[in-house]
C-alpha cells in the first residue's frame, strides 16, 4: 500500500512539473515579444540620449548660438560648464539604455542598429528645432534607406524567430 502510494506521489509530482513545463513554454514567447519591445524602446532612448549630447556639444561650443539668448560672459561660460557636463551625463545615459536594449534583444546588431538610427534622426531633428538647420532632398532619400533597411531587418528577424519556433515544436513531436 505504501509503495503505492508512493508511486501515485510520484506520478503526481511528475505530472505537476509536466504541467508546469508547458506553462511554462508557454510563456516564453509573450516574455520574447516584451522584450523585443522593451529592448526596442531603450534603443530608441539610447538614441535620444545621444543626439542630445550631440545637442550640448554644440551649445557648448557654438558661442554663435549662445550669444542670440546670452549677453554676459560670465553666464555664458556657466552655460557652457553646464553643457559640458550634460554631454558626460547624456553619453552615459545613451550607453546605458542601449546596453539595456542589447541585452533583451535577440541580437546585439537589431539594438544597435536601431540606437545609432534614432540617434540620427533625433539629431537632425534637434538640429532642425534648435539651430534652425536646414534638411536637403538628399538626407530625405538617406533616412529612407535607413528606414528600409530597419524594416528589412526586422522582417528578416521576425523570419528567423518563426523558423526557430517551428524547430522546437519538430522536435517535441
Amino acid at each position: 500500500m505504501k509503495r503505492e502510494t508512493k508511486k501515485s506521489n510520484n506520478e503526481i509530482k511528475k505530472s505537476i512539473n509536466k504541467d508546469n513545463k508547458i506553462k511554462n513554454e508557454e510563456k516564453k514567447p509573450l516574455v520574447n515579444t516584451i522584450n523585443l519591445k522593451l529592448s526596442f524602446i531603450y534603443s530608441l532612448i539610447g538614441g535620444v540620449f545621444a543626439s542630445l549630447s550631440s545637442v550640448c556639444g554644440k551649445v557648448a561650443l557654438d558661442s554663435q548660438f549662445l550669444s542670440q539668448f546670452i549677453s554676459s560672459d560670465n553666464i555664458e561660460l556657466i552655460t557652457r560648464a553646464i553643457s559640458i557636463g550634460s554631454i558626460f551625463i547624456c553619453t552615459t545615459m545613451q550607453w546605458r539604455y542601449a546596453a539595456k536594449g542589447m541585452d533583451l534583444a535577440n541580437s546585439t546588431l537589431t539594438s544597435t542598429v536601431i540606437t545609432t538610427s534614432s540617434n540620427f534622426f533625433f539629431t537632425a531633428f534637434f538640429g532642425w528645432l534648435f539651430f534652425k538647420e536646414q534638411l536637403s532632398f538628399k538626407w530625405w532619400i538617406g533616412a529612407f534607406f535607413i528606414m528600409f533597411g530597419l524594416f528589412l531587418m526586422n522582417a528578416d528577424q521576425d523570419k528567423i524567430e518563426t523558423n526557430q519556433k517551428s524547430d522546437k515544436l519538430k522536435k517535441k513531436d
